[in-house]
C-alpha cells in the first residue's frame, strides 16, 4: 500500500478484533429511513421544529414573509412555504467606493504628508 497512514490504520484494525467488528456493524448497518417532512405546519409545530417563539411564525405570517393559510382559527403553513422563508437571502452587493472631491479630501486629511527634516 502506497498511502503510510491507511497501512497504519489498517495495521491498528488488525490488531484489534472489537474494533473490526464495530467497524462491519457499521458498515452493514442499513441506511436510516428518510424522514419526509409533513404537507403543513401549524405555528406552534413549526416554532417547535424551528426552535423560535410562536411570536416570530406569526410575525412572519404577519408581514407576508411567510405564506399560510388561515383554517377553522389555525394557520397552516405548507412545508414549499417554509422552504421558500428558510432560504437564504442573496447577498447585496456592496456599495461600489466612492469618489470625489470631498472623498479625496477627506483622504488627505486622514493620512498626512510626511515631512522630512
Amino acid at each position: 500500500m502506497s498511502d503510510p497512514l491507511a497501512a497504519a490504520i489498517l495495521q491498528a484494525l488488525a490488531a484489534d478484533p472489537e474494533a473490526v467488528a464495530a467497524l462491519r456493524e457499521l458498515v452493514e448497518r442499513p441506511p436510516p429511513e428518510p424522514v419526509s417532512p409533513p404537507p403543513a405546519y401549524t405555528v406552534s409545530s413549526l416554532a417547535g421544529c424551528l426552535g423560535v417563539s410562536q411570536r416570530v411564525v406569526r410575525n412572519a405570517i404577519g408581514r407576508h414573509e411567510l405564506a399560510a393559510v388561515k383554517r377553522g382559527g389555525r394557520w397552516l403553513i405548507p412545508y414549499p412555504a417554509v422552504q421558500t422563508w428558510l432560504a437564504p437571502i442573496p447577498s447585496v452587493r456592496p456599495r461600489a467606493a466612492l469618489t470625489g472631491p470631498l472623498t479625496e479630501a477627506m483622504t488627505r486629511l486622514s493620512h498626512p504628508p510626511r515631512h522630512r527634516r
